[in-house]
C-alpha cells in the first residue's frame, strides 16, 4: 500500500473568493482530517493512470476532477445516484460509503484505533459511539476464540 500519492488530497475546497476569481483552498475542521490515507495499491495505479491520461490529454491537474474548476458536489450525487440506480441499489448518499469503509474494516478485525486514525477522528471514543453496533457478534467471537485455544492445548498435550 502506499500514501495517496504523497497526501496530495490533504486539503481540499471550502468556496470561492469572488473578488480574485481563484477558488480558496483551507484546512479541514479539524486537525484530525488533515491526514494521509493509505490505499491498496491497485486503486494508486488507478489514479496514477487517470493523472497521465490527464496530462496525455492536457487536462489541468488543479483539481482531481474537473481541471481549472472543480465539479460541483451535486453533480457528483446525481452521476451517484444514476450509477446505484442502474446498479439495481437503494438509494444512498456518497458519503454513506465512509460508513460502509468502516463498518468492512471493522467485521476484517482492523484494530479500532486504525479505524478512528483512517477516519480522521479526535478519539478513539467517536469512532467506537458511532460503529459500536458493528460489533454485535463480539461474545461469539470471545468464545469461540477462548474454545480454540482450549482445544489447541488439549491437542497439545494429548487429553481426550
Amino acid at each position: 500500500m502506499k500514501n495517496l500519492l504523497n497526501g496530495r488530497f490533504t486539503r481540499f475546497l471550502r468556496g470561492l473568493d469572488k473578488t480574485k476569481d481563484k477558488y480558496l483552498i483551507t484546512a479541514p475542521k479539524t486537525a484530525t482530517s488533515n491526514r494521509k490515507v493509505q490505499l491498496p495499491e491497485v486503486m494508486t495505479k488507478q489514479i496514477e493512470e487517470y493523472f497521465a491520461y490527464k496530462k496525455q490529454n492536457n487536462i489541468s491537474s488543479q483539481f482531481l476532477f474537473g481541471g481549472d474548476s472543480p465539479i460541483p458536489q451535486r453533480t457528483y450525487q446525481r452521476y451517484f445516484s444514476k450509477y446505484t440506480h442502474d446498479a439495481g441499489l437503494k438509494n444512498i448518499r456518497i458519503h454513506d460509503l465512509r460508513h460502509s469503509h468502516a463498518s468492512m474494516l471493522i467485521h476484517l478485525n482492523v484494530p479500532i484505533t486504525v479505524i478512528s486514525k483512517r477516519l480522521g477522528h479526535s478519539s478513539v471514543k467517536m469512532t467506537l459511539e458511532k460503529y459500536s453496533h458493528c460489533y454485535s457478534d463480539g461474545e461469539n467471537i470471545a468464545v469461540s476464540a477462548i474454545d480454540e485455544v482450549i482445544c489447541e492445548k488439549k491437542r497439545a498435550i494429548n487429553v481426550p
